[in-house]
């Protein structure tokens, strides 16, 4: 199972656009086919997991902005 919630914050991710730039077709407009997103590496703990991990993400997310 996917957390919609979790998948946002993966897609968010240093790890996701990391993967997504690596993997990408270097043309006059950069590419993402299926092939690319296929091979990605996606962290999937249990469901409760990853709304723990979303929990948290919007407790300290909030704060990490207003240090900013």
């Amino acid at each position: 199972e996917l957390s919609p919630e979790y998948m946002k914050y993966f897609m968010e991710s240093p790890l996701y656009w990391e993967q997504l730039k690596n993997g990408t077709i270097a043309t006059a407009q950069p590419n993402c086919n299926g092939k690319t997103l296929a091979r990605m590496l996606l962290p999937l703990p249990p469901l409760a997991e990853q709304k723990r991990i979303v929990a948290k993400l919007e407790e300290l997310l909030p704060l990490c902005e207003r240090l900013k």
